[in-house]
């Protein structure tokens, strides 16, 4: 049985000086409860964290199966992204870099206007504010973006820079060369991913497949890579409608891609996974209560509709996923459900209205 430690930390590690071996970090132990819903029986999970019984068997209930968590490990793989020895990390630095993307980008020809690499401060320009950013070399869900210069310093270079577009619609295509899958990514003003919508197909599938594969074969032959995600994004610029085909790519695992694998496991015709904040929520002191409030809008495994509460209660970031029979029902389910989760009073967050 293969045992696996869910490295959500990837993006830290490739930004370390030195390759160190993977430890169960609070990062990793945000989310590694999605590992329960996806992998079944033959694999195990590294874990320092215990978990409430009842939320164990709402899992095995509606997925079937329960991977074994061992609290003792020493052969480990990242199921997040694979940095199993320093001659993988070495490579998967340069694979993941944003610095890397961007010379794709050029040699595609699908390079951004008023986009380069700043190398140091003197070489910043004097720039209109909100009207550009600056990209860190890797990042994680927003976080490696940079909107305020006056924070930059000296040890930050090189950075990327690129003008703040005004986004309509985020995408994540995960590739192997032969077959796709496109998630609708939920982002918010400053970038930082909250979730994804999920349909069978999408208007845009067909234009993000072909650049997509473009972006694959370029990563394939330089790197001899098998799979990866690119992220792209469409944006208005004078009322005309334009594609930014290759923000990044992550070749690892992504949100994107666990919310098509719930949505192959458990969805209906379209679906959405959400990622909140536990700030923004009603307490509940145990995952009874929280399943106790949800009442009817609780997932039916044979109908497949309704709210699956993917996270434990106490867990800083709480995840849902949600799926109907059609979008206008998904979007009416999810104002629902926030009537029932999210704090007293408050609307839904601005970034869970899909744009379909």
């Amino acid at each position: 049985m293969k045992t696996y430690i869910a490295n959500f930390d990837f993006e830290n590690a490739l930004s370390a000086p030195n390759y160190k071996p993977y430890s169960h970090s609070r990062e990793n132990q945000a989310f590694e409860f999605l590992f329960l819903w996806l992998e079944g029986g033959s694999k195990s999970l590294f874990s320092k964290l215990t978990y409430e019984d009842e939320f164990l068997q709402y899992v095995k209930g509606i997925s079937g199966e329960l991977p074994q968590i061992l609290d003792n490990a020493t052969l480990m793989t990242g199921w997040w992204g694979d940095l199993d020895n320093e001659e993988v990390w070495n490579k998967e630095r340069i694979i993941n870099s944003k610095l890397t993307s961007f010379e794709a980008r050029v040699e595609l020809g699908l390079e951004l206007l008023d986009s380069e690499i700043i190398e140091s401060l003197v070489e910043l320009p004097e720039l209109k504010e909100g009207s550009f950013l600056l990209k860190r070399p890797y990042g994680f869900s927003g976080r490696g973006l940079i909107f305020d210069f006056s924070k930059v310093h000296d040890k930050d270079f090189p950075l990327i820079l690129e003008p703040l577009h005004r986004r309509v619609r985020d995408f994540g295509v995960f590739t192997d060369g032969e077959s796709f899958r496109i998630s609708q990514n939920l982002i918010d003003k400053r970038g930082q991913y909250k979730g994804s919508f999920i349909k069978d197909t999408l208007p845009e599938s067909e234009v993000l497949e072909k650049e997509s594969l473009r972006v694959f074969n370029w990563y394939k032959d330089k790197f001899d890579v098998t799979f990866m995600q690119i992220d792209s994004y469409q944006y208005l610029d004078g009322g005309d409608l334009h594609f930014n085909f290759l923000c990044e790519v992550n070749h690892r695992n992504s949100m994107g891609q666990i919310a098509n694998k719930l949505h192959e496991k458990f969805g209906d015709e379209s679906s959405v996974f959400i990622l909140i904040h536990k700030s923004k929520l009603k307490t509940f002191s145990n995952f009874g209560e929280r399943l106790k409030e949800l009442g009817t809008l609780s997932y039916n495994p044979v109908a497949k509709h309704g709210a699956i509460s993917l996270s434990p209660v106490e867990n800083d970031f709480q995840c849902f996923y949600i799926t109907e029979e059609s979008d206008r029902s998904l979007q009416m389910f999810l104002k629902d459900l926030w009537k029932v989760i999210g704090q007293n009073g408050s609307r839904l967050p601005s970034e869970f209205v899909i744009y379909f």
